[in-house]
Formats: structure tokens, C-alpha cells, sequence
């Protein structure tokens, strides 16, 4: 009963990436662009830990074909950080930070996978995380993914929840099902006729503790010709010196 329910829902999954595929084209021969580049106006309020509240708002400028992210912060003062693939840059600290990190922050991020319409499914679909179960509620469905092999001992699970056929949550457990992390994507608004989350609540857990970060985006353009030095940056800088790796501001 469990595989033809599974056959069945994935059925529906496959017809339903079919429809989208279609609306997408629909999209881009009626406007006849391939959208690279993003811009958007952020806040982000932090709760650490220990309860202490941060907030940082400023503007961001994404580059799908250069693979960087720029932000321009404004509050709580004036600096620049841009991320790449292999490092970030603070040009006013004259800093680079190599990235450790084996999964890249561009792939994953919302700006990347909402240009390449993947945000649905997190981009999930296009690694080798596999659909394992899906169950269907009155409002929502789930769906967990989980790496084959041996590599499901050291990794855990993935629960993606989705209302009206868009990404609504994301859970991250560990090897033993203990949730690590928590992701909300709320309030959707149509940027040129894709549906784009303007407000993102993260939550991760530590010790019986939890942090949350909560952006909210205003102000969203696709394939903006201004700010070119922004999309295009180019390191000006000789680096002083490098710190541990850093934790990208927004996804």
C-alpha cells in the first residue's frame, strides 16, 4: 500500500514538475529574459543563544553568472561583504575568509534558487538527496530525503514541507533524528511572475537552546542594469589577513 501511494504521489510530483516546467517557459517567452541577477532591500533581527537581539538591515545584490552575493549594510554601520564560491570578501577590513565549507552558500542560497526556479523543493531534487516517503495532510504536504547508502549513518534525514505547491518548511535532523535546524518561508509575492518568499525564519538548536533569525526582503528587482560595480565586483584590495570561516547572513 505504502509503494503505490508512494508511486502514485510521485506520479503526481513528475506531472506536476511537467506544469511548472511549462508555466516557466510560458514565463520566459513572454518576457524573453533568462533572470541572472537579483536585488532586494533586507532587515534580519537575530535572537542568539543567550537572548541577546541583533539587527542589521541594508540592501543585497546577486550575481547568478558571477556566483556572488554582495551586501551593502546600512545598520547597525556602513560596511560591505561580499560572498563567493571559495571566500568572502570585507573590503573595509581588507579581509578574505576562505570558505571550509563542502556544500557552496551560492547553490543553496534563496536568491540562487529562486532564479533558477528550484526553490520549490529547495533545490534538493538536483542533488543526490532521494525522495524516500511523502505524506499528504489536509493542508500541507511532506516529504523526506535522505542521502543512499552509507552515507545515511553520518548525515540525517531532510523534511520539506510544502502548501499550495510551494516550499513552506525545512527540517534538518542529525544522524540520530534529533532536530537541528528549522526553516520557514512565508509571506510569498509575485516578482515578475514567480512566487518569491519576502520573510524567512530560521531557527537552530544547541544544547536544549535555540537561536532565531528572522529576514524579511522589501523592494525585490530581477535583472536590474544599475549597480553594475555591485553585480560585478572585483576585489581592489590587498588583504591584511583572514579569519575562520564566516555563516552567510541570509539563504
Amino acid at each position: 500500500m505504502l509503494y503505490g501511494l508512494f508511486f502514485k504521489t510521485r506520479l503526481m510530483h513528475l506531472k506536476g514538475l511537467l506544469l511548472s516546467a511549462i508555466l516557466i517557459l510560458g514565463c520566459f517567452f513572454a518576457t524573453g529574459q533568462i533572470f541572472s541577477r537579483f536585488q532586494a532591500d533586507f532587515s534580519i533581527k537575530e535572537i542568539g543563544f543567550d537572548g541577546k537581539q541583533n539587527l542589521m538591515t541594508g540592501s543585497l545584490y546577486y550575481n547568478k553568472v558571477e556566483r556572488t552575493i554582495y551586501y551593502d549594510f546600512e545598520f547597525p554601520e556602513e560596511s560591505v561583504m561580499i560572498v563567493a564560491d571559495t571566500c568572502t570578501y570585507r573590503p573595509k577590513e581588507k579581509v578574505i575568509t576562505p570558505h571550509k565549507m563542502e556544500v557552496s552558500m551560492i547553490d543553496f542560497s534563496i536568491y540562487n534558487l529562486f532564479l533558477n526556479q528550484d526553490l520549490d523543493f529547495y533545490g534538493l531534487n538536483e542533488t543526490p538527496y532521494e525522495l524516500t516517503e511523502v505524506e499528504e495532510n489536509t493542508d500541507m504536504v511532506i516529504s523526506t530525503w535522505e542521502l543512499p547508502g552509507k552515507q545515511v549513518k553520518e548525515v540525517g534525514k531532510i523534511l520539506l514541507s510544502q502548501k499550495k505547491g510551494r516550499l513552506y518548511g525545512l527540517v534538518s535532523l542529525d544522524k540520530e533524528g534529533n532536530v537541528i535546524s528549522k526553516q520557514f518561508f512565508l509571506d510569498y509575492d509575485y516578482i515578475e511572475n514567480l512566487p518569491f518568499p519576502t520573510r524567512v525564519v530560521q531557527i537552530s538548536y544547541l544544547g536544549g537552546q535555540e537561536s532565531k533569525k528572522i529576514t524579511t526582503y522589501r523592494n525585490v528587482i530581477i535583472n536590474s542594469n544599475d549597480h553594475k560595480e555591485k553585480y560585478n565586483y572585483t576585489p581592489d584590495f590587498i588583504p591584511v589577513s583572514s579569519s575562520p570561516a564566516l555563516v552567510p547572513v541570509g539563504k
